[in-house]
């Protein structure tokens, strides 16, 4: 199977994700292309250098790749890798990659990484798509009642052979490293604030604990916490973390690192444990609207300080839970099996349709000056 990923570079956890799913795929025995969206309006959007681009590509070094600025030069990039399935990721790639698979005529395959009014914005590349993966609940109803039927919904996975503890060097008991970790936006940012609010209460009271805050909080200048900006290869600082707060992929992949894991965002989850999917897999958004209270500076202080309280047998359990989980859960390659599934189910219903609409094509017969005409 060929097939197409159309996305652009972003410093967020959605080219992480198809980056992943190029990993896994070929581990598939897939045979994988990439074609980058790259126009002025993006660069510019998204603010990025040539240089940066080049850091943002390392994962995919050895696939079939190309950057195209317009529909033409992605068409002629999935003649050359006969591409048989086009998968897009970015809102940004929606309409060239729904004009190309219906060129080529092969499925279009669309992944939903927010929630918004899909609908209203793509309505006629969701009534193309033929299967939509969202992920998650929340996510899935945001694509609206008209697409229900061919919506699949996959969690986001992380790569657990990557995003592993580092036990060659033990990590110190104390200090208690505490990492603030994601992208986030208004209202998303507000546990942020709550974070480092307590972090400057614990600062004042003189406890052994030290806070990171590693990417980017809209609007939010920390003061407590230390700051260091968007990192590009974070796995050293995960590795050297008890605790990461965070939500989606950010605390997926330091759970997989062996970090006592803290659902925050708008809202607060508290610490993830084994019983949360006891009834399911959870939404790990955060969001006030989906049942989180509120984020709030002297929850967070309470969980902080009972694992202050907390023995070092006791710390190095919740931490072997939260890699357990990460494996169980979170893991890229249950991911890539279920996204894989889809991929066989659209070609299913592809070839069906071909044979269907093959069959009630008109016959036909020679006519009398060496020409056709159909029967109806």
């Amino acid at each position: 199977m060929n097939v197409l990923l159309t996305t652009i570079l972003v410093r967020s956890g959605v080219l992480t994700h198809v980056w992943d799913l190029v990993k896994y795929l070929r581990a598939y025995g897939i045979n994988v292309s990439v074609a980058v969206a790259k126009t002025p309006y993006i660069m510019s959007a998204l603010k990025l250098t040539e240089n940066e681009l080049e850091k943002l590509l390392g994962p995919i070094v050895g696939v079939s790749f190309r950057f195209y600025g317009d529909g033409r030069e992605l068409a002629r990039f999935a003649r050359d890798v006969k591409a048989e399935l086009v998968h897009t990721h970015s809102p940004l790639c929606f309409p060239a990659s729904a004009a190309l698979a219906a060129k080529i005529d092969v499925p279009l395959v669309l992944t939903l990484h927010g929630t918004m009014h899909w609908q209203r914005a793509y309505p006629k590349v969701l009534a193309q798509a033929c299967r939509i993966i969202a992920i998650g609940p929340e996510v899935a109803r945001s694509a609206g009642e008209a697409c229900q039927d061919k919506i699949r919904i996959i969690y986001n996975g992380v790569d657990v052979d990557h995003f592993v503890p580092d036990d060659s060097v033990p990590l110190a008991e104390r200090p208690l490293q505490v990492l603030w970790y994601g992208r986030a936006n208004m209202p998303t940012a507000r546990g942020a604030v709550m974070l480092d609010l307590a972090a400057a209460a614990l600062s004042a009271a003189g406890m052994p604990v030290r806070f990171l805050a590693v990417g980017h909080a809209t609007g939010i200048a920390f003061t407590a916490m230390e700051h260091s900006g968007w990192v590009v290869n974070t796995l050293p600082l995960l590795q050297r973390s008890h605790v990461v707060f965070g939500r989606g992929r950010a605390l997926r992949e330091g759970m997989a690192c062996g970090c006592i894991g803290f659902l925050l965002g708008e809202g607060y989850g508290g610490r993830v444990d084994s019983s949360w999917f006891a009834a399911g897999h959870p939404s790990l958004s955060a969001a006030v609207k989906h049942g989180y209270r509120q984020a709030d500076m002297r929850a967070l202080l309470a969980d902080i300080l009972a694992l202050l309280d907390s023995s070092p047998e006791q710390t190095q359990k919740l931490r072997l839970e939260a890699r357990s989980i990460a494996e169980k859960y979170f893991s890229a390659a249950k991911m890539v099996a279920e996204v894989c599934a889809v991929y066989q189910e659209c070609l299913s219903v592809y070839g069906s349709r071909r044979i269907k609409s093959k069959s009630q094509r008109p016959a036909w017969r020679a006519g009398r000056y060496g020409g056709s005409f159909f029967l109806s």
